[in-house]
């Protein structure tokens, strides 16, 4: 019996990565559930009663405008990774002798959104434990959650996503860690123009 080791469970094995091809069809469910929890998650947490308080034209508006934000964030959230991060890997494969230009862009729009699978449904238990368990709401657990999210959740999500590069692009020993580094920075700064769009712009549309 094969070991399973502690890496491939939380950045799952590079066999799983492996068997990523270039179907598009495949990718859309992806799309979908990114956009999902880029726009419902965030209307859930501050503005519930865009769904719970709403009626009649109010709450048509709501879910309509919703369900195109879902598809328009989606996709933004994906192709703003995934495009910038390919061009890089072939810029970089250039500099080391190595042509990177064939992979197929819906390899890394999956690699994207693997990277979703595990740590965001964790992110959604740990912030609603403090609403179910009010005596998680003390100061200390605050504190660490807050340490989590600042901190562990950015560095393991560009674990997961680097470590489905390194397996689809089989990156060279000299390029690793830049790629990581600015795997790890990019997904930052694209969490932030998210976060800005949605929670400070799209909120406040809705009725």
């Amino acid at each position: 019996m094969k070991k399973i080791r502690f890496t491939d469970i939380i950045l799952f094995p590079k066999s799983l990565y492996e068997k990523f091809g270039p179907g598009r069809v495949t990718a859309i469910p992806g799309i979908i559930a990114i956009g999902i929890i880029d726009v419902i998650w965030p209307v859930i947490i501050i503005r519930p009663e865009v769904f719970t308080a709403a009626a009649g034209p109010d709450l048509i508006f709501n879910i309509s405008l919703a369900l195109m934000a879902i598809i328009v964030a989606g996709a933004l959230d994906v192709l703003f990774f995934s495009l910038p991060a390919h061009d890089m890997l072939c810029w970089i494969g250039k500099k080391s002798g190595k042509d990177y230009s064939g992979v197929n862009i819906i390899r890394m729009f999956k690699i994207y959104m693997m990277s979703h699978v595990l740590i965001i449904p964790l992110n959604m238990v740990l912030m609603l434990m403090p609403m179910f368990f009010p005596s998680l709401a003390g100061i200390v657990f605050l504190n660490v959650l807050d340490l989590y999210f600042t901190f562990v959740v950015p560095v393991w999500f560009a674990a997961v996503i680097f470590r489905g590069i390194n397996t689809v692009y089989k990156l060279e020993k000299a390029a690793k860690r830049m790629v990581y580094v600015l795997v790890l920075l990019w997904t930052v700064m694209l969490s932030y123009a998210l976060d800005y769009l949605i929670s400070g712009l799209l909120l406040d549309i809705f009725r």
